[in-house]
């Protein structure tokens, strides 16, 4: 708690004078925000640490704002449904995942029974992705 209290001063303290929020390169939502009080007469200032919008803010510069889609809670891998299968895998590719067509044409392919969080299984037919699903 030591940690998290010094890292928020070291980041309210960088904010400068006078700000009424300290934003963490992102223009999300603030991460801290400076909650004003006014007790017998003195006005101060306390920071309030918005957690979840640290993790979020993390996670998409981890991820890359392109790729966030791929993740549960995200968006979902449905937008690949209706592509076609090049773009579908150079969109999958491109984030480090892994793109992998178990069905074509109505014919199931031989495939491995292992599971990874970050392949796409992919059914095509004609060449346009019909289904997703991950692992």
């Amino acid at each position: 708690m030591k940690a998290l209290t010094s890292a928020v001063a070291l980041i309210v303290l960088s904010g400068g004078c006078g700000s009424d929020s300290v934003q963490l390169d992102s223009p999300q939502e603030p991460v801290v925000t400076l909650a004003a009080q006014t007790t017998a007469g003195v006005s101060t200032t306390t920071p309030q640490f918005d957690a979840r919008a640290f993790l979020d803010q993390e996670f998409t510069a981890a991820v890359g704002e392109h790729c966030l889609y791929l993740y549960p809670g995200r968006g979902g891998i449905q937008r690949l449904v209706g592509m076609d299968e090049t773009a579908a895998s150079t969109e999958v590719e491109r984030c480090g995942w892994v793109f992998r067509v178990y069905s074509r044409d109505g014919q199931t392919l031989t495939i491995t029974a292992d599971m990874r969080s970050h392949r796409v299984n992919a059914a095509v037919v004609d060449g346009v992705v019909i289904w997703v699903s991950k692992f």
